[in-house]
């Protein structure tokens, strides 16, 4: 019997069995059915079957065993690195939700940050360049006012740095030829005429173009070269710029969010800038995308924060492979415009320039600095001016007297009546009184927040006294 043969356990486990066979006088499946050997435990796959006579008794018992111990451990493995692999998956989806939530609120406080510093441009580039126009012949004199304005636009240059991390710098987009553009910004830098680094261009033929900002993109170009040069520094080096459209089993595309399902690889370009250079350490390859961090001596750390931005600006993404001393290799996925063709830019007339004197012009401003600067410049350029604090304030003056401005100067962003609201009351009041927003954002998000046709201009902060009277001119000559 069983118990010659196996341990009490088994043994009675096999005897409960075929007696539940016999006595129901039907097949018992057992899946798992363990097993003691001298070679160790196996697993066995058994089927009883009942051998019935013909008035339905059972005779004797039939058992088939298959031994399964291998295929049971390939599947418990096989489960295993399933489970494994889906921990892994969810450990990297959601190291990279933080990673976008936090990248998101650098780009939040990076926003918030340049408007406040625009505001506080503003009058010292509006009064330098008011300077510069009443200051005496004194060479000296011209050379400080010089350079306080190079301060100023340096750091203006700073903030669209600063707009672009935050994926809302000013944008033009057109369709644009991504391999001019290359051949442009590696003419600038000069890479083929340096003796100690060998630059190799590999471009795919019949590569389509992109919907893009040139500008931007020669920036993006500009700094992922500058930081491969910077990388190789004095040593003789290799940067490979490569460009192809993507293939469909490229990884970056998982880095998409959300990547519509009809899209395939025809769709986008994949740019690579590969370097030679000193590498970059894990724990520091972590950061170069957030703003004001740099390894760089004199780094103002907004270059590959830059990148990042305008690559999330355009929809694409960006990714970095690097080994310490081995080098660098930035990845770019952008998407292209298929069906487009390049359209040569053909030049454009400047407006011509009329003088609007005494023209009666209402400064709405909640910054004291800004309204005085502004006050100076437009006084300086023939205006009358009156100022108001608050968009209430305002309110108040048009409506004492209706007719007595030709024009109003608005800040969108102030407290308790927001810039938006005090437009409506304006055009409420008076539906033909040009105003003039100005923004410490962008001109285009001023104008999605209004529409187009209840502005007369926009004036992008901070500005100088040359802006605010292109802008006026181009707002009065309007209404004439």
């Amino acid at each position: 019997s069983d118990y010659d043969f196996f341990p009490k356990d088994e043994a009675d486990f096999f005897t409960s069995k075929d007696r539940e066979v016999l006595a129901g006088g039907r097949v018992v499946e057992i899946p798992e059915e363990p097993l003691h050997t001298q070679q160790g435990q196996r697993w066995l796959h058994t089927r009883k079957v009942p051998v019935l006579d013909d008035d339905g008794n059972p005779l004797y018992l039939l058992g088939i065993s298959t031994d399964i111990t291998e295929s049971r451990q390939a599947k418990q493995e096989l489960a295993e690195t399933k489970r494994r692999l889906l921990e892994s998956e969810k450990a990297t989806l959601e190291a990279r939700l933080r990673e976008t939530q936090r990248l998101e609120s650098l780009g939040i406080m990076a926003g918030g940050i340049a408007h406040d510093f625009n505001n506080f441009l503003v009058p010292i580039l509006s009064n330098a360049s008011l300077l510069k126009e009443t200051v005496s012949e004194n060479q000296r004199d011209h050379q400080r006012i010089e350079a306080i304005l190079n301060a100023s636009q340096q750091a203006s240059e700073l903030i669209q740095h600063l707009l672009a991390y935050a994926g809302t710098g000013e944008t033009f987009k057109k369709i644009q030829n991504l391999e001019k553009i290359i051949n442009e910004v590696t003419a600038i830098l000069g890479i083929e005429t340096r003796q100690s680094v060998t630059l190799s261009i590999e471009l795919e033929e019949d590569i389509p173009p992109i919907m893009a900002d040139g500008a931007q993109l020669r920036q993006l170009l500009l700094n992922l070269l500058t930081n491969a040069l910077d990388a190789i520094e004095s040593r003789p080096g290799r940067i490979n710029l490569r460009l192809r459209v993507a293939q469909s089993d490229d990884p970056l595309f998982s880095e998409l969010s959300p990547l519509d399902s009809s899209t395939t690889s025809q769709d986008y370009l994949l740019l690579e800038v590969e370097d030679t250079g000193c590498g970059i350490p894990p724990d520091i390859r972590k950061r170069i995308f957030d703003p004001f961090f740099s390894t760089k001596p004199n780094g103002h750390g907004l270059g590959l924060a830059a990148v990042h931005g305008i690559v999330k600006g355009h929809g694409g993404t960006i990714s970095v492979e690097s080994k310490k001393e081995q080098g660098t290799c930035m990845r770019v996925l952008l998407r292209a415009a298929r069906g487009s063709t390049v359209q040569e830019g053909k030049a454009v007339n400047e407006p011509r320039q009329h003088s609007f004197t005494q023209s009666r012009v209402l400064v709405i401003d909640d910054q004291q600095d800004i309204l005085q600067s502004a006050e100076d410049a437009l006084t300086f350029l023939g205006h009358t001016v009156t100022t108001a604090e608050s968009g209430e304030e305002g309110i108040e003056k048009i409506m004492a007297d209706p007719s007595g401005f030709d024009l109003v100067l608005l800040d969108l962003t102030m407290p308790t009546m927001s810039g938006e609201e005090t437009l409506e009351r304006i055009l409420d009041i008076r539906l033909d009184l040009p105003i003039v927003l100005s923004t410490g954002f962008l001109k285009q998000d001023a104008v999605q927040r209004i529409p187009a046709k209840q502005l007369a201009g926009v004036l992008a902060k901070p500005y100088t006294l040359h802006d605010l009277e292109k802008v006026l001119i181009e707002a009065l000559q309007s209404t004439q």
